[in-house]
């Protein structure tokens, strides 16, 4: 019990978390994930997709900053965001179709 309680900790140190995504097209496409008649191909379109819809969710709290650009008619103050910027690091074999869905939003 005290491996975990330090797990947590450690966890709420760094700000890291625990998401549980339940959305109704996650639940949809890890059900074709399991089908044993789901391609090779669709796999990984679906594992992309999923990635991509979980990634809205992880990243909702992103820090940003403001930014000033140029347009054509004037100034524009947007947002960016903030450095250090998030990284996203593959760890097992299905997860680096899982970091493409991530990061392929990103800027």
């Amino acid at each position: 019990m005290e491996k975990d309680k330090l797990k947590l900790n450690n966890c709420e140190e760094f700000n890291l978390g625990v998401f549980i995504f339940d959305h109704p097209l996650i639940h949809t496409d890890l059900t074709k994930l399991r089908d044993k008649s789901t391609s090779s191909a669709e796999f990984r379109q679906t594992a992309k997709k999923i990635s991509t819809l979980m990634g809205g969710e992880i990243l909702s709290n992103v820090q940003i900053v403001s930014h000033s650009v140029s347009t054509p008619l004037s100034s524009y103050v947007g947002k960016r965001i903030a450095s250090p910027a998030p990284v996203f690091v593959s760890i097992l074999r299905a997860g680096s179709i899982m970091v493409g869905g991530v990061v392929g939003p990103l800027p």
